[in-house]
């Protein structure tokens, strides 16, 4: 029995899963799937999708109203907003935007993938030396976060899309596409629409249940 054992151990260190960390087999199998799937991912590599998107040009309104966000962010932190950029940066930024990238990842802005600026210290405004050109889903993500774990997040979350690999949902607008197309159970009677009621202008859906034993079926009305 000790030499199965042994045989299992040595089986997923070579994939740097430590067996005793699991309560059961399936759960080491399970990381070894895990393992296989990210088996060639490397941080330094470009899985950055390819797409056709056309390029984002900055207009001056766009970025009248990104300059006035940045400024009552600011004031709000008490954050010095002596030396932050201006509404004339406009043209500079355009060049900048439609000459790199996001700074995080390499990506170009696209009408997809507008820019943004990403703050280098958190504690300074938005001064012209200290921002950098970033893409929206990049900074929103990062926030105050470590750089380097905010890359490694990101570049795992194209890997999985280039790879087709299963990730956590947390578009609201997908999962409700998702949940409605789930069959079987009782999730064909919480998806059935049977009856409303009009209560005060608004249409209410009334979560009653009836069994009937005849037939053994569920409804909800």
């Amino acid at each position: 029995m000790i030499k199965p054992l042994d045989y299992l151990i040595d089986m997923f260190f070579n994939y740097k899963i430590d067996m005793l960390q699991f309560m059961s087999i399936s759960a080491c199998a399970n990381a070894f799937k895990y393992a296989l799937a990210y088996w060639d991912f490397k941080q330094d590599q470009d899985y950055t999708p390819k797409d056709d998107y056309a390029s984002f040009v900055l207009t001056q309104n766009y970025w009248n109203i990104k300059v006035q966000n940045y400024l009552d962010q600011d004031m709000r932190r008490n954050r010095d907003t002596s030396n932050n950029i201006k509404e004339s940066d406009c043209a500079f930024y355009r060049k900048l935007f439609l000459s790199t990238g996001c700074h995080i990842y390499k990506t170009r802005f696209t009408s997809k993938n507008p820019s943004t600026l990403d703050r280098i210290n958190n504690d300074r405004g938005h001064s012209e030396d200290n921002v950098k050109p970033c893409c929206l889903f990049c900074n929103k993500f990062k926030s105050n976060k470590d750089e380097n774990l905010t890359r490694l997040v990101i570049q795992s979350k194209n890997y999985c899309l280039l790879k087709s690999l299963p990730m956590t949902i947390t578009d609201e607008e997908i999962y409700t596409i998702l949940c409605s197309g789930i069959t079987g159970g009782l999730s064909q009677v919480m998806h059935r629409y049977n009856r409303y009621e009009l209560r005060a202008a608004q249409v209410h859906q009334i979560y009653s249940f009836r069994y009937e034993h005849d037939t053994l079926y569920l409804w909800r009305y």
